[in-house]
Formats: structure tokens, C-alpha cells, sequence
């Protein structure tokens, strides 16, 4: 991002979470504390949350159904509701700034700090799509990275790029999870899906990825990915 002037939004918790994905896969909670301004000089905008005991389950409000939580196990139920809440956390902050500075962003990038799943070459490419969104104002538009997902049936939660209104959509998964969980129950057993041997149900799992793919079939404007 050499050529844009850059303004760093940070929502996060006082402990780093397991992965589920990769060699570098945490086997336990280690607290957060690193020197802020060392890491984002051009920090904007700053929430550290304190991780609360059941935070995977129910969180400001809103609780997984257990019918979700159970079918999304192993790995990938965990993650969703403390994601959701910092990515609308910093949507939230964003639109504030904006609203001060009478403008919105360019563009709105947003980064999941998994060090497993960075390098040159995706950077290279969210450098590249960041362009195209900055050269193509006027219109709703959004990249999101490609790597470690299949987009027929996953939105990436780990790196996005695009206007201003169409991450702040993006971002809004936490407002619409429970009407997601809930349209999926009643279809899933309305179909008498099952989770078995051969099944595609899997993919339709409101968790993680697959939830904001679901939140995004409601979008208004064209997403793809950069990579």
C-alpha cells in the first residue's frame, strides 16, 4: 500500500485464539501485548476487548444455537461470533471517522493478522485490487482473497478490499446472524438434510466462512476474488 495514504483501525481481544489451519496453529491462549505504534504507525483507531469465558458461544447478546455450534465442530464454529463482532466493531469506527471527516474512505481493507496464511504474493495482489477500487470510484465493489477457501460456497473473512459501502456491508455480518442461523434451521429441516457421508450439507453450515458467503448473497453489488 507504498502509494495510499494508509489509517489503521485495530478491534481485537486481549488473547490470540487456536487455529485451525496450518503449522503454526496455536495449541493454546497467549495474551496479546504488543507495542501498538511500533506495529501501525499510522494507527487510527484502537479497541482491545478483554476474551470472556464463553465467548465462542454467546457474545454481546447474541448466542450460536446449539444446532449450529454442533454441526459446525470441529473447527470452524469457534471462531464466528468473536470475528463477527470486531469485524462490525471496526465498521462501526470507520463510518464514525467518516462521519467527522465529512467523506468516506477510497477504499476499506480489511485484514485478519493470520501469519499463516500471508505473503508477497497475496499482498501483491490486495496491493492490486486496492488499486482498481481507488481508480474505480463511483460504483459498489468488492475483491476478496481467494486463498484457503473455495468461493462456491466461502467468503473470505481473512482479506477484502472495496468501497467504502460495500465493506461496510461486508462487515456487517454480525447484524444478520441470527436471521442466518434461524433460515437455516427451519430449512434444514424442512429438507430432512443430514449431515452424511457424501452430503453437500456441510457447505451450507451458517459458520465462519460459509456464513459470510451467506450474509453476502445479499449484497447489491459484485464481489469476486483477487487471488
Amino acid at each position: 500500500m507504498q502509494h495510499h495514504s494508509v489509517d489503521v483501525f485495530v478491534d481485537t481481544w486481549d488473547l490470540l485464539g487456536q487455529s485451525a489451519h496450518g503449522p503454526r496453529s496455536s495449541a493454546s491462549m497467549e495474551r496479546l501485548n504488543p507495542n501498538w505504534f511500533d506495529y501501525y504507525p499510522r494507527l487510527t483507531w484502537l479497541r482491545v476487548e478483554r476474551f470472556p469465558p464463553r465467548g465462542s458461544e454467546e457474545l454481546h447478546g447474541i448466542t450460536m444455537p446449539a444446532e449450529v455450534r454442533k454441526a459446525g465442530e470441529p473447527h470452524f464454529s469457534s471462531g464466528t461470533l468473536p470475528n463477527a463482532w470486531k469485524m462490525m466493531g471496526c465498521s462501526t469506527a470507520i463510518a464514525e471517522w467518516e462521519q467527522s471527516r465529512r467523506r468516506p474512505y477510497d477504499a476499506v481493507i480489511k485484514i485478519r493478522p493470520d501469519e499463516t496464511f500471508w505473503s508477497d504474493n497475496l499482498m501483491r495482489h490486495l496491493d492490486a485490487a486496492t488499486h482498481r477500487i481507488v481508480q474505480r470510484q463511483g460504483s459498489m465493489q468488492l475483491y476478496h482473497s481467494g486463498a484457503s477457501i473455495d468461493s462456491s460456497f466461502q467468503v473470505s473473512d481473512k482479506y477484502a478490499v472495496g468501497t467504502s459501502p460495500a465493506m461496510h456491508y461486508y462487515l456487517s455480518v454480525w447484524k444478520g446472524m441470527p436471521t442466518l442461523w434461524k433460515e437455516w434451521a427451519t430449512r434444514r429441516q424442512n429438507s430432512s438434510a443430514r449431515l452424511v457421508t457424501g452430503s453437500t450439507e456441510w457447505k451450507r453450515i451458517p459458520v465462519g466462512e460459509r456464513l459470510l458467503r451467506a450474509h453476502m448473497r445479499g449484497a447489491t453489488f459484485p464481489f469476486t476474488t483477487f487471488i
